[in-house]
């Protein structure tokens, strides 16, 4: 080992260095060498130190600080996180100003809170690196049947699945739902999520059981808070009876833009108000049947023109304009009366809140900023597809888009498409942990958000939540 010397120097404060000069017990010394080179580097210290105390003194410098000050310990408000989004690779959505180097985000060291046994027990289980970021996909197969997801599973070591194009079929659903958690028994994975999208209306993917109507056509016909309670109920019995426990449902966008391509019919409405009050009713209903609901798409997608799906929309709204309309049902959904598990981000571009460019779910200004600090919610973050969505695949690679994702404070991703992506954005989270550029306490936190949901819900064994008693 070599000694160590702290060395003042001009904009650095104290600095350590280290060198072979020792002036006792170096190698050289040892070997009767000249010991007098081992007084430089401390000569040479003071004399720096003495230069910069007199660049002080005669006002050519400000003061010197040394170590991090007591404010840079504080939460960051959520201006400064506005300056503070990794500056990756990704689309620029207007010439907004940005920092010409922005400094590195503060990452607060994890410490889970008093626990469920169910998830202590649930996070022994998770041996290695492979099972904790496995804990954090949510991913598709390709097929049909429990059997072509086998691979999927065995290979990726999941959180759970989700349904996209696997069937239309009641039946066959059923039979995929039933034989999928003996499969994951097999290889010593946790119990699976199992989601799909069964918002009524369009977007309802088993269709030979009743659909309900849209959202909209359901809020045009004058209903109640009690009547959107009893839907998120007929919703639940539907999806637990085919053994389904995660809903991507409800819409919480408020559809203000009567040339959205994508949401339309799917909301409530364009009064944030309605949308808040028959969003969160059915969330308890949905929820109280013991299904998961995921309320979407987070910060709003409703005044979009243009489909995420197809390419990467740009909003320009401020952090005030979101408070007046987008975020008024996702407050209502977080607060303890409604107390809803999950939320799901939207891949849009918000420049005058995360100027940056990056899309709300790679940004830490609104994943953390916003629906962390500022809204208070300490559930599960979900994204939106991350490998089947243009607005992603066009900007970022899966592994790119998965580990901003998570630094951003999503703590599970969607990737419905194939094996291979999955296991490139699953490999690409490993390495990130593995050199430092995704921290452990980040992924530990996610993973706890994750588990803590499985275990509400009964997957970890136990009771799920009370029903609902619609009023």
């Amino acid at each position: 080992m070599h000694d160590e010397w702290l060395v003042w120097l001009p904009g650095a404060g104290l600095s350590r260095l280290a060198g072979p000069l020792s002036y006792r017990g170096s190698a050289r010394g040892a070997r009767g060498g000249p010991r007098w080179r081992g007084l430089l580097l401390p000569l040479v210290g003071v004399a720096v130190g003495l230069a910069v105390a007199f660049e002080v003194l005669v006002g050519m410098r400000g003061p010197v600080t040394v170590g991090a000050s007591v404010e840079a310990t504080r939460a960051p408000d959520l201006d400064t996180l506005v300056q503070r989004t990794p500056t990756t690779a990704g689309p620029v959505a207007t010439a907004a100003p940005q920092s010409a180097a922005p400094p590195v985000l503060l990452t607060p060291t994890f410490t889970a809170p008093d626990e469920d046994p169910r998830v202590v027990e649930a996070l022994g289980a998770l041996t290695s690196d492979a099972d904790l970021v496995g804990q954090l996909l949510l991913v598709g197969w390709l097929g049909n049947t429990a059997e072509q997801a086998r691979a999927t599973i065995r290979e990726l070591k999941p959180a759970g699945l989700v349904y996209v194009d696997n069937t239309r079929s009641s039946a066959q659903a059923g039979a995929i739902n039933s034989a999928v958690p003996t499969i994951a028994q097999q290889y010593g994975d946790l119990p699976l999520f199992v989601a799909i999208d069964h918002e009524g209306g369009i977007v309802q993917r088993i269709t030979d059981v009743t659909n309900y109507g849209s959202n909209a056509s359901f809020a045009a016909n004058g209903a109640s808070e009690t009547d959107a309670c009893l839907r998120g109920q007929n919703h639940a019995q539907q999806l637990y009876s085919l053994g389904f426990n995660m809903n991507l449902a409800p819409v919480l966008d408020v559809n203000n833009n009567p040339n959205n391509p994508v949401i339309g019919t799917r909301s409530y409405g364009a009064d944030p108000e309605l949308v808040a009050r028959l969003g969160s009713a059915y969330i308890r209903g949905l929820q109280g049947g013991g299904i998961i609901a995921v309320g979407k798409h987070f910060p709003g997608h409703g005044n979009t023109g243009v489909d995420s799906h197809l390419q990467l929309p740009i909003l320009q709204h401020s952090i005030e304009d979101l408070e007046k309309i987008e975020l008024v049902p996702f407050r209502r959904a977080i607060a303890p009366e409604t107390d809803v598990a999950a939320i799901m981000s939207a891949h849009i571009v918000f420049p005058a809140v995360d100027p940056s460019g990056a899309p709300a779910t790679l940004s830490y200004p609104i994943m953390t900023g916003i629906l962390r600090n500022r809204l208070g919610f300490d559930g599960l973050v979900l994204t939106d597809d991350l490998v089947g969505m243009k607005a992603i695949t066009d900007n970022y690679s899966a592994g790119d888009a998965a580990v901003q994702s998570i630094g951003a404070g999503v703590d599970l991703l969607i990737m419905a498409g194939g094996l291979p992506r999955q296991i490139a954005a699953r490999d690409a989270l490993l390495a990130a942990l593995a050199s430092g550029d995704l921290s452990r306490d980040r992924v530990q936190e996610a993973v706890h958000h994750v588990l803590r949901v499985k275990a509400r819900f009964g997957l970890l064994g136990g009771s799920g939540p009370a029903a609902e008693v619609c009023p």
